[in-house]
């Protein structure tokens, strides 16, 4: 009887843990769908708020002039050093826009789902990689101010102020125009040949104008009636050469 109670003790135990471990995998998985459903209009937002962050920027960088150092802008004085201020303060603000960027394209970690795990890495190597930062991106032709802030995740008075200036950053809407993004920026295709690596790409020629005829002394302009008067011959617009004399070869 002892040995019964014992077990039936040690199951609600179980049954209660059991329980509590289900719902706190429940919730998760309820807040991750919430996340899920809401991370488009939360990317809009980013977008939103990276816009004006970076406006601030411009403001403050068309203040400061060449100032790009605190000393500098203290030497200087007034608006300068206000100015230096407030851009210290926007370097921090667009780098949470990022971290927050990014966290919500990468996948969560889902109770029991192998593939979140698998797709993180790929977020995280198109991070360091430079993606994200600005549209018209190229791997074989990336500014090294950009991947030198997207390596070492650190933002710097110089990136913001030329992020501000190029005119082409943007926060990804989804990971679906990431994904576009990122593919575009691959460099052309690359075959080999028997003289080593070809790449390619597509070439227009235009077709040049065709050369107007020659014209020479016995030429005559083609009678279709002969009813009306002859025609005017065409002006003489080259003189015919002596023929090449031949080479006999034995």
């Amino acid at each position: 009887m002892k040995a019964a109670a014992a077990y039936r003790d040690a199951l609600e135990w179980e049954s209660e843990r059991i329980a509590l471990r289900l719902a706190e995998e429940a919730a998760k998985d309820y807040a991750i769908g919430v996340r899920e459903a809401l991370a488009g209009d939360a990317l809009t937002y980013l977008a939103g708020r990276l816009g004006e962050t970076l406006s601030a920027a411009r403001e403050a960088g068309d203040v400061l002039g060449d100032v790009r150092a605190a000393d500098e802008a203290i030497r200087a004085g007034g608006a300068d050093v206000e100015a230096w201020s407030h851009l210290q303060g926007l370097v921090v603000d667009l780098a949470n826009i990022r971290e927050a960027q990014w966290d919500l394209l990468s996948p969560p970690l889902r109770t029991g789902q192998l593939s979140s795990l698998t797709n993180r890495p790929t977020m995280l190597a198109w991070r360091n990689a430079g993606h994200g930062e600005t549209r018209g991106f190229r791997v074989d032709d990336a500014p090294e101010i950009l991947l030198d802030a997207a390596r070492s995740r650190r933002y710097s008075v110089d990136y913001i102020l030329w992020l501000s200036r190029s005119g082409a950053a943007y926060v990804p809407g989804s990971v679906e125009e990431l994904t576009d993004e990122v593919e575009a920026a691959q460099p052309a295709p690359i075959v080999y040949d028997d003289h080593g690596p070809v790449t390619l790409r597509v070439i227009e020629t235009p077709i040049p104008a065709p050369k107007a005829p020659d014209v020479y002394a016995h030429s005559r302009t083609p009678q279709l009636d002969y009813s009306g008067p002859t025609p005017k011959n065409p002006e003489l617009t080259a003189t015919p050469g002596d023929p090449v004399p031949p080479v006999w070869r034995y």
